[in-house]
């Protein structure tokens, strides 16, 4: 199996050298194909709506993460990747570093936004379910949030547009239906969290790219005859609409939704 999880080359820069301590997760299956990205991008309009009004184009993105002339690529995530190891370190020798999103509605203008926590990732007691797959429990800081103010991650304390989004979005459940549905509490997705590997390894694979873009869409979950409907996120390089390869030009996807994965993770390692 080729290992195109470019972590190793990565740790060589000294801001990420630690991700050498970190399990190799294997990001193969981590790529969307650009029409599959697009669909799960345009289904948000029939199956998410807001307080008074519906989805539309310019609900698509929730925040575009730019890179400076002159600036590595991987700066403006360094203080939460350094955020994140500390928390798994703490706990136990064998980790993974990982960003959480979680989905909110801002009050000041009623658009979908996220506030970001960094969460260690170290392994459980748990024995592993299949060769090479690992159970590993995340471990947050409840009181370590920021968010993206267009040119850096800020630090904040505010987490209402937190309990807006799960007080006021409406969703479809199932795969065309016909009602829209109040949000319901340990069934509907109130964060989503990718990898470090995952992030940096889409910044990689797209060196060209000034920015990586995080973009809404709709998971399908089927279980049986019926497909559920959730809201999920995709990481977006600039030139998604070109596919050159591994990561390159495509959406981007291993990430883990809460519910169900809020306090365990499984992830293959390469």
């Amino acid at each position: 199996m080729q290992k195109n999880n470019p972590k190793d080359k990565l740790s060589q820069l000294t801001d990420l050298v630690s991700l050498n301590n970190e399990d190799t997760i294997l990001i193969d299956y981590t790529a969307v194909d650009v029409v599959t990205g697009r669909r799960r991008v345009d289904d948000c309009a029939s199956n998410l709506k807001f307080p008074l009004r519906s989805f539309n184009k310019y609900d698509e993105l929730m925040d575009v993460i730019t890179f400076e002339p002159g600036q590595e690529k991987y700066e403006k995530f360094y203080a939460l990747f350094k955020s994140a190891t500390t928390l798994a370190t703490n706990i136990k020798p064998k980790y993974v570093t990982g960003l959480k999103m979680n989905l909110g509605i801002d009050i000041s203008n009623n658009k979908l936004c996220l506030l970001y926590q960094p969460v260690g990732i170290v392994e459980s007691l748990t024995p592993n379910p299949q060769p090479n797959e690992v159970e590993y429990a995340i471990i947050e800081d409840e009181d370590d949030y920021y968010y993206y103010d267009g040119t850096q991650f800020k630090s904040t304390t505010d987490k209402s547009s937190i309990v807006r989004y799960t007080s006021t979005i409406e969703l479809k459940h199932k795969k065309n239906a016909a009602q829209f549905e109040k949000f319901k509490k340990y069934t509907d997705v109130e964060s989503i969290i990718f990898s470090f590997q995952e992030i940096f390894a889409v910044i990689y694979y797209n060196n060209t790219s000034n920015n990586i873009s995080i973009v809404n869409a709709i998971h399908e979950d089927v279980k049986g005859s019926e497909t559920f409907i959730q809201h999920s996120l995709l990481l977006a390089p600039e030139g998604v609409h070109s596919e050159k390869g591994i990561l390159t030009g495509v959406y981007a996807n291993l990430a883990n939704l809460c519910p169900p994965n809020c306090h365990k993770i499984t992830y293959t390692l390469e």
